[in-house]
């Protein structure tokens, strides 16, 4: 049986996270000192709400400079498709008609990406150091005992 203990002599491991946000594209891709100012506005607000919201998570912020990267084009994300279902093969057949084998929409997996200029939205990306107390299992041994296993089973019978 090991037991987790949080020992406050170790150090803090770092790790790079990163956020991504989106936010709406300049009107046909000119960027205006409005839009700018704008851009910088949201960053601001999404890097202050991404350092609040990992602080809740247990993780402690490393004051830095955050590392903006951008615009990147905007795409929707997508989960991964269910497994497809394979029909059973029916006796006295040698196998599956292949036909039936291959229902896997091909078209989710690929998409075609635009230009940055032709999109409505753009992606945005920091990244920040943030620590976290290393976590070190340690086993737990309880207090010595003389008793061995066959006396503790003969005493307990």
């Amino acid at each position: 049986m090991t037991a987790l203990l949080l020992r406050p002599e170790l150090d803090h491991q770092r790790y790079r996270l990163t956020c991504r946000i989106t936010i709406d594209a300049p009107l046909r891709g000119i960027k205006t000192d409005a839009w700018k100012e704008y851009a910088r506005r949201e960053v601001k607000r999404a890097h202050t709400q991404f350092v609040r919201d990992m602080e809740k998570q247990g993780w402690r912020y490393v004051d830095g400079l955050p590392q903006v990267k951008g615009p990147f084009s905007h795409i929707e994300p997508r989960g991964i498709p269910r497994k497809p279902t394979l029909p059973k093969r029916r006796p006295g057949e040698a196998s599956i008609p292949l036909h039936l084998v291959d229902r896997v929409d091909r078209d989710y997996y690929q998409q075609d990406v635009r230009p940055v200029s032709e999109h409505e939205q753009w992606d945005y990306e920091f990244s920040e150091l943030f620590t976290r107390r290393m976590l070190v299992e340690v086993p737990d041994v309880g207090p010595k005992s003389d008793l061995t296993l066959d006396e503790y089973l003969k005493r307990s019978a």
